[in-house]
């Protein structure tokens, strides 16, 4: 079971059982409600290079910086390509095994 997934069933049960029908995986609109459980929930950030894990907070700000770098990348390269070098994006969001 999910590390969190205790601390979302006791605040939220209605969130608690859609990530769990989700395979544990975090929808957009399941961010906001995390937070309001607790900030300071971690989340596996799955991406085409790159694994981490961060705050469920700081998921939108790095959302934000992964867009800003693709977009910086693509004005550079003078490209409209969806696959850049250098790039990366974002595969899937879940939570951290217990």
């Amino acid at each position: 079971m999910p590390k969190h997934l205790n601390e979302i069933q006791a605040k939220n049960p209605l969130l608690a059982s859609k990530i769990t029908k989700n395979g544990y995986y975090v929808c957009g609109d399941d961010v906001a409600p995390m937070i309001e459980v607790n900030p300071h929930i971690k989340v596996l950030v799955k991406c085409n290079t790159l694994r981490l894990v961060i705050a469920i907070s700081m998921l939108n700000q790095f959302l934000e910086m992964m867009s800003e770098h693709y977009e910086l990348k693509k004005e550079k390269l003078g490209t409209n390509d969806l696959l850049i070098p250098g790039t990366d994006w974002v595969r899937d969001v879940s939570l951290l095994a217990g």
